[in-house]
């Protein structure tokens, strides 16, 4: 029993000596109040809360400026398309109606066709040649100078009215 009691003391004295050669600090648990918990529990709630919505905050403004942008692009689109459409149509109603031209008349190359000199440039254009205009222009002088509407379909250029 003696070696006993000796062993168990030897045994003691080690695990004392080794606890106290170690670096660590005994584990305590501290137990804190159910009260405290649920409040530290509300605050990281609110936390990671207040979080998401400054996330969904900077998402929405970030949309919201790329909506804008987007906006911004369509009605620029829609302001070019615009403009180019009405220049298409300015010039099918200058079609249908003719265009106003001044010019040196030079004389009739044909029962249907006259010359005209247009800004410094002989140009021909066609007449019906069983119309009220090409008598006027049977009965013109060459070198007078003359203001004309006119219409043009492909490279042809029909004089429609001849004004006085």
């Amino acid at each position: 029993m003696k070696k006993m009691t000796m062993m168990m003391g030897a045994a003691l004295l080690a695990g004392g000596v080794l606890a106290g050669c170690s670096d660590t600090e005994p584990e305590t648990k501290e137990e804190k109040p159910a009260e405290e918990t649920v409040n530290e529990n509300e605050t990281t709630e609110e936390a990671q809360t207040e979080e998401t919505m400054n996330e969904a905050e900077a998402d929405l403004e970030q949309a919201t400026e790329e909506v804008k942008e987007e906006s911004k692009q369509a009605a620029e689109e829609t302001k070019e398309n615009a403009e180019a459409l009405g220049t298409e149509v300015k010039e099918e109603i200058n079609q249908e109606q003719g265009e106003e031209a001044t010019g040196i008349f030079n004389g009739v190359a044909d029962p249907h066709t006259v010359e005209i000199e247009v800004d410094g440039q002989p140009a021909a254009f066609q007449v019906d040649p069983e119309s009220e205009i090409m008598k006027k222009f049977n009965e013109m002088q060459g070198g007078e100078e003359i203001t004309f509407v006119y219409q043009t379909e492909g490279e042809s250029k029909t004089i429609v009215e001849l004004k006085e």
